[in-house]
């Protein structure tokens, strides 16, 4: 079973029908989208760290979820590394990953996270990325506040992938773990909000493609077991 975590339900809209998943109530109070026969599971965690530990805990934990399953957590980020753009500069320079204009992010890029900060407890997390996958690879922080100026220049910032992380490895490991994270912004100023139709426009733009790779990853992982 492939268990996808998402915050928003703007979010995960297109890959809920690109795969086709129905509403599943039995998990009530939370909101879970599956289809069983494609062994592919998705939660709507909410927002921030303490609804996304909650859910992918509850949820992973009544499943039985284990080593033979898959984590992956998918949402939007902002991208820390436009401080030059925006008048920012980056609040913490030890934490600079020395990311230069050339590889700057732009709006709608998808990203592979190898590795994740949490910024309230300065703890990162190394996903073991062994599965091929087409796409960049950048760092993560985590935070509890949207982005108001440059977490750690140079890496994404998201409010969910830390909590996910620390949940998720008391059922999986590392290396079944995968954190992809669609920039939307590159940091909020005021009483500034992202709208639903953007959330689910740029997470549109990459559902093929993220729907072609889940289904590989567990016919991948299927026939290695089978070797077994």
């Amino acid at each position: 079973m492939i268990y996808v975590m998402m915050a928003l339900y703007q979010e995960a809209h297109g890959l809920i029908r690109e795969l086709e998943l129905k509403k599943n109530t039995a998990y009530a109070p939370f909101e879970v989208f599956d289809n069983e026969s494609a062994g592919i599971r998705l939660v709507v965690t909410g927002v921030g760290e303490i609804a996304a530990a909650a859910a992918t805990a509850a949820v992973c934990a009544r499943d039985g979820a284990d080593a033979a399953d898959f984590l992956i957590n998918i949402g939007c980020c902002a991208a820390a590394n436009a401080g030059a753009d925006s008048g920012c500069e980056p609040a913490d320079r030890d934490m600079d990953s020395g990311y230069g204009a050339a590889y700057a992010a732009q709006i709608g890029d998808l990203y592979v996270c190898h590795k994740i900060t949490e910024q309230a407890t300065g703890k990162t997390f190394y996903p073991d990325i062994l599965y091929r996958h087409p796409w960049k690879e950048r760092e993560l922080v985590t935070g509890m506040q949207p982005l108001q100026r440059a977490a750690a220049h140079g890496a994404l910032y998201d409010m969910e992938a830390a909590a996910v992380y620390q949940a998720g490895i008391r059922f999986f490991s590392p290396d079944r773990m995968l954190f992809l994270k669609v920039v939307s912004d590159f940091g909020v100023a005021g009483q500034e909000r992202m709208t639903a139709e953007t959330l689910t426009g740029l997470l549109e733009q990459h559902v093929k493609e993220v729907a072609a790779f889940l289904t590989c990853l567990l016919y991948t992982s299927d026939a290695a077991d089978d070797r077994l």
